[in-house]
């Protein structure tokens, strides 16, 4: 993917993952033209790089839109993560590797930093960053690729999550859990986080999407 190109896919991303484009708004090619003043088959290219990832559809003689994931599909992305992200926590070497104990706290560091100081796309990015490098570490390369497409297609999914801060708060809390836990050397404790931290993201996604459609209504 060129430059420019993963430059429009990650500015397009954070739009959708902070709220600034919402479930179904259409993603207008010449008003994306403008915006990242880009030609035309580069402003295609990162729609279908967009729509790969999850986070755009293009509905039958339609143009490119914002997916809207109904609380069912949650649902079931949710309970297939949960399995898979279990499974890679018990698969997890302890006592950890120093390399990658070293890693994930650096990571958990500069995301606290950037919680602190309100810079939440930072913050936005360094939890992918956290939970790639976790995943990663399960020694499973198969098992930790399909878990990095999941979280990738959850992206839309965190728009509603992420766009309450407080959230940003919880996921500070659940990385010193997952840290400790693995600083203890303490599987069962590991597995139970990675189990109940998705929680939090799937609930506030399901009740704002139903606080959306029902003011959609009036």
């Amino acid at each position: 993917m060129g430059n420019l190109v993963s430059q429009i896919v990650e500015k397009i991303e954070e739009d959708i993952v902070f709220g600034q484009r919402r479930p179904r708004e259409r993603l207008v090619e010449d008003d994306l033209l403008l915006q990242f003043k880009a030609k035309k088959h580069v402003i295609r290219e990162a729609l279908i790089s967009l729509e790969q990832m999850g986070l755009v559809e293009k509905p039958k003689n339609k143009g490119a839109q914002v997916r809207d994931y109904t609380p069912e599909d949650v649902k079931q992305i949710f309970s297939v993560r949960k399995l898979l992200e279990t499974e890679a926590a018990r698969q997890i070497p302890l006592p950890a590797e120093p390399h990658f104990l070293k890693s994930i706290k650096k990571i958990q560091s500069d995301h606290l930093k950037a919680v602190r100081s309100n810079d939440f796309r930072s913050a936005f990015r360094l939890n992918i960053q956290f939970y790639h490098t976790l995943f990663g570490a399960c020694g499973n390369s198969c098992l930790a690729e399909v878990i990095k497409t999941l979280k990738m297609k959850s992206m839309a999914i965190k728009f509603f999550s992420f766009a309450n801060h407080n959230l940003f708060q919880t996921s500070q809390k659940y990385h010193q859990l997952i840290i400790k836990a693995i600083d203890d050397k303490n599987r069962n404790s590991l597995v139970k986080i990675c189990s109940e931290l998705l929680e939090p993201c799937m609930e506030a996604y399901i009740t704002e999407h139903q606080n959306l459609y029902r003011l959609g209504e009036n």
